[in-house]
């Protein structure tokens, strides 16, 4: 028998593919990545902590999203994709495509250096683990 407080507050279904990762933005907005190629950012509605509204899709990507990340201090994220790409996000949408990978691309992470510099990096079919250089002035 389900009880009361196992039910979900909320189910969204707006991706038209399978939902593969999710990620809180540092601003509390969260993003879901999906085998429809698209990236959906979900912040909550005015005035509920438990209810979600989509406020922008992205589909930038040609292929699976398959890994997101938040950007360390900053309002950011990094996806990747099938497609072979890494790409990172500032509020204005897509700011910069990586590019370097010959596979799909399965994971991403960021973090940031004692020198403050934040890095990505991707890991990949290619049965590499590449590392880059994130720049929040193009976000």
């Amino acid at each position: 028998m389900e009880r009361e407080q196992d039910k979900p507050v909320q189910v969204i279904s707006d991706h038209e593919g399978p939902v593969l990762c999710l990620c809180e933005l540092e601003d509390g907005t969260l993003a879901s990545g999906s085998g429809d190629s698209s990236i959906r950012l979900w912040k909550r509605a005015s005035g509920s902590d438990k209810t979600f509204h989509c406020v922008g899709v992205q589909k930038e990507h040609t292929d699976t999203v398959r890994s997101l990340a938040s950007l360390p201090g900053e309002i950011g994220y990094l996806s990747a994709s099938h497609d072979t790409t890494v790409r990172s996000w500032g509020a204005s949408g897509a700011a910069k495509v990586f590019m370097g990978h010959s596979a799909l691309v399965y994971d991403v992470k960021a973090t940031r250096t004692a020198a403050g510099t934040v890095i990505a990096a991707s890991a990949s079919e290619d049965c590499t683990c590449r590392f880059w250089s994130v720049s929040y002035t193009h976000l």
